[in-house]
């Protein structure tokens, strides 16, 4: 199982930052499923179904999806989901 869970660390007492940020999350944690979704090698589609959001955290319960994060797949080499990150953190970054 993978999961990505998004999280502030830190001290957050200035006001109205903790709500900026969980806005913030919010937004993000569907972008970064989508992005890591499409990335996802597809043979028979499960491992690219499987991706699942609970709160600001992406899952996917598929027992081979580590070792198609490791690169085991030809269409995704040198893993998809960093890429998938970055790409949905890359794009909120241009809004």
């Amino acid at each position: 199982m993978i999961q990505v869970k998004v999280q502030v660390i830190g001290d957050l007492n200035l006001t109205g930052l903790s709500s900026y940020v969980d806005q913030v999350i919010t937004k993000l944690v569907p972008d970064i499923q989508s992005e890591i979704a499409r990335r996802t090698p597809i043979k028979t589609g499960q491992a690219r179904r499987g991706w699942n959001t609970r709160k600001a955290t992406i899952e996917n319960k598929v027992p081979y999806i580590e070792r198609l994060e490791g690169g085991y797949s030809r269409q995704a080499p040198n893993g998809f989901v960093r890429q998938g990150i970055n790409a949905a953190i890359n794009k909120i970054g241009k809004v």
